[in-house]
Order: structure tokens, then C-alpha cells, then sequence
């Protein structure tokens, strides 16, 4: 195999999906998952990591009924990164997961 760009993430949505529908009729939602590293910090808490998801094409309906604040998922898909300029005209960069496929592990 030549090249790879595959994540899968399980954990817990930190907010219910922001869905979106674009002029041009596609939709979209955007999903916060949480997850725990085995790591801890100077205070002996676990680390949690964020991480944006997307996930196009799927039933706004669909997301907005099996996913909400608190819900367990798996995220299968890919890394994507994105740069931008912010208001002051510097460079930033962002990683977000492309989702290929959402499960709602709490049912």
C-alpha cells in the first residue's frame, strides 16, 4: 500500500450536530467529539482531545435524531487540513475529520 488517510475515533459528542444546508442544496454537519488519552497531566486528570467532524450527504433528520450532546460515536474517515486567514490577515491552519461513516455506539 502506497498511502493511507484513515481515522477512526470513538468518543463523546461535546455539543448536539450544527446542521447546515448550502445554497446549492448540499447539507452538511458539523459534530465535536471528545476523546480521552490514557496520559495524564502534572494533576492527574486525563488529557481529552477535541476534534471537528464533518460528515456530508447525510439526512439532516437522520443526525439531528440519533446524535446529541452526550451520545457515544464512532467516527471512521479521514484527516483533512484547511489554512485560512483570520481577521488580522495571519496564516492559520486547522485538522478536521472527514467522515465517511458515523455509528451512535449507545444504541
Amino acid at each position: 500500500m502506497k498511502w493511507l488517510n484513515k481515522v477512526q475515533l470513538i468518543g463523546y459528542l461535546g455539543k448536539d450536530p450544527d446542521i447546515q444546508i448550502l445554497p446549492t442544496g448540499f447539507y452538511f454537519a458539523t459534530l465535536y467529539v471528545a476523546t480521552n488519552s490514557g496520559y495524564t497531566n502534572e494533576n492527574k486528570k486525563r488529557i481529552t482531545s477535541w476534534h471537528r467532524v464533518r460528515i456530508w450527504g447525510k439526512k439532516p433528520q437522520y443526525i439531528r435524531d440519533l446524535f446529541i450532546k452526550g451520545s457515544h460515536v464512532m467516527v471512521d474517515g479521514q484527516i483533512v487540513y484547511k489554512t485560512f486567514l483570520d481577521k488580522d490577515g495571519k496564516k492559520c491552519s486547522v485538522a478536521e475529520i472527514k467522515a465517511d461513516k458515523l455509528l451512535n455506539l449507545d444504541r
